[in-house]
């Protein structure tokens, strides 16, 4: 988000001088040497989705609020990228008469085969 600068560093539409910031001085007491070791991995290796994505086939579909679909979807494409596997997803907001959304994982389509000239 960017921040709009007033002339005159008033707001033009009140005249108050924007709030100064409060700055935290760090106090170097609070301060510690350790020696603890570089973690090896990221902190959050595994998505919280992926059990839901490893145990999801092709043609199959993730139920999910109507409002969830699309980050859904986007979990789902980032997961597959991440795990080097095949396939494309669609999502639909409200699918049928139960209202909920639906996020399915579609096999990839086969490469058509090149004639020879």
């Amino acid at each position: 988000m960017t921040q709009t600068k007033f002339a005159k560093l008033k707001n033009p539409w009140t005249g108050e001088k924007p709030a100064p910031r409060a700055i935290t001085m760090i106090n170097p007491d609070d301060l510690e040497i350790c020696t603890d070791p570089l973690p090896q991995g990221r902190a959050m290796p595994e998505g919280k989705y992926s059990a839901k994505f490893a145990a999801l086939q092709y043609g199959q579909c993730l139920k999910c609020p109507p409002g969830a679909a699309p980050k859904i979807a986007t979990a789902l494409k980032k997961w597959l990228e991440t795990h080097k596997k095949p396939g494309s997803v669609r999502s639909a907001l409200r699918y049928g008469e139960d209202g909920m959304g639906r996020v399915w994982l579609l096999a990839p389509e086969p490469k058509a085969l090149k004639r020879a000239a």
